[in-house]
């Protein structure tokens, strides 16, 4: 996106086909109807509700991984669900695998996840489903130590399955399902 002239976060318009999107600094809104340039916020609003939220990372874009670029967005928030792509072990400021081990990459994974939830505006609480993908079973036991580190009780619901990935220095990833206030009482 880039700078306005007043050096702050630049504020967009793009066309998707019969959907229009606007856009500011790291959240991307998608609206049924074209934003009308003379009726307020930063000189236009939008018809209709908005679809769909794209919450992003600042630093580099998909297209940047080392991994190769993908057709993704971390996250779609569509009121009042968040869906979050598969995360994985990158440091999103700098898109190099954050660490080699399986500790580091659960730990700036479920870092990654909770930046992004809170981006939406909502809470590790919020989270209401996990899919855990590990490269090596044998790893479940230390996953489970750290997991507890960043949810508490009650837990989401949760899946685990061994794969492949497709970077073989990859070997952890999630993917999540929060729902705004979702905290189970």
């Amino acid at each position: 996106m880039g700078e306005g002239s007043d050096g702050g976060p630049q504020i967009g318009m793009r066309y998707f086909g019969p959907r229009f999107a606007f856009s500011l600094t790291n959240r991307l809104c998608v609206y049924d109807h074209p934003i009308q340039p003379s009726s307020g916020y930063a000189g236009g609003v939008a018809w209709g509700s908005c679809m769909a939220e794209l919450i992003t990372y600042s630093g580099p874009t998909v297209s940047d991984r080392p991994m190769g670029p993908a057709p993704l967005s971390p996250a779609l928030l569509v009121e009042p669900m968040l869906f979050l792509s598969g995360q994985v072990g990158i440091d999103p400021a700098t898109g190099l695998l954050a660490a080699t081990d399986f500790d580091g990459q659960v730990r700036q994974t479920l870092s990654n996840v909770k930046n992004l939830v809170e981006a939406a505006g909502m809470s590790m609480r919020d989270v209401v489903k996990v899919t855990n993908y590990l490269t090596r079973p044998e790893d479940f036991p230390a996953l489970n130590e750290i997991y507890e580190t960043f949810f508490e009780a009650p837990f989401p619901a949760r899946s685990t399955v061994g794969i492949t990935l497709n970077d073989s220095r990859l070997l952890y990833e999630i993917d999540v399902i929060a729902m705004r206030s979702a905290t189970v009482r």
